[in-house]
This record gives C-alpha cells, sequence and structure tokens, in this order.
C-alpha cells in the first residue's frame, strides 16, 4: 500500500538548524541524502571523506515524556548496514520539543519488536526499535 511522505517544510527547517548546530559542533559538512535511496538522512563529510551517518528526528513531545525513542527497524538496519560496509559509525540525532539536538552513537541496535504510531496510515504497524532516552547526549556538550 501506498504510504504519504510525512516531512513538511517546518521539519526541513528544524532539520536545517540542527544540521548547523552539528557542522559547527563536529566541524564535519553534513550533506542531505535522498531518503528513499539510502534510507537515512545525513551523511558526515570532513575534509571530503565519510566520517559518520546519520539519522535526524524531530519530536512534538518533551524529552522524558516516554522513556524511549521509537523507530522504524527498517531505517536501523538499512544504516547499520552502510555503516558497517563504510566502516563509519551510525549516528541517531534527536530534536525534542524543547531541547537542543541530542545524539546517540549506534553501535549495536536493540532487538526489534512490534510498534505502530497513531496517524492510522498503510505501514505504521511494523517492526521498530526503541532507544533508551537516558543514552542520549547533548550535541553542544
Amino acid at each position: 500500500m501506498w504510504r504519504p511522505y510525512n516531512e513538511t517544510q517546518e521539519d526541513l527547517n528544524i532539520e536545517n538548524s540542527a544540521k548547523i548546530l552539528i557542522e559547527r559542533a563536529w566541524d564535519a559538512e553534513v550533506i542531505k541524502l535522498q531518503p528513499m535511496l539510502y534510507g537515512f538522512d545525513w551523511a558526515l563529510f570532513r575534509d571530503e571523506k565519510l566520517v559518520a551517518i546519520a539519522e535526524f528526528k524531530k519530536r512534538s513531545h518533551k524529552f522524558g515524556t516516554y522513556k524511549t525513542l521509537l523507530i522504524s527497524s527498517g531505517k536501523i538496519a538499512n544504516a547499520m548496514s552502510y555503516s558497517r560496509e563504510y566502516d563509519v559509525p551510525f549516528i541517531l540525532i534527536v530534536q525534542w520539543e524543547d531541547d537542543l539536538p541530542r545524539w546517540m552513537l549506534i553501535k549495536n541496535p536493540p532487538r526489534p519488536s512490534i510498534g505502530f504510531n497513531s496517524r492510522g496510515q498503510a505501514g505504521d504497524r511494523e517492526p521498530v526499535c526503541h532507544f533508551d532516552i537516558n543514552d542520549f547526549t547533548l550535541i553542544n556538550e
């Protein structure tokens, strides 16, 4: 079944603000990737060499509202495969409603469980990975 693309211009503006912060904090160029081709958001380069890949998420609730961050296991599997193939870290970056972006280095993602959201769209019930929010670190730290 067809699934709509949920990224709005406002989402892209928030993502771009986070991108600028990350470029400054980590001295890297962040390149936005085509989601249908890569399945994750960013490639990070330093001196024109790939140094990391990243997924950016914006959550519309406050940090700590939920104990875990839920992400499609397909997205995680794709990013982990790329990370291992090119021997670069996979970084998950999340900005909650009341917070600067936080990051987590993913080495061994959790085993998927079944998950869904409340949009009621086709494909919203799927295998997901739950990441403990206490394992995230503020970007500016």
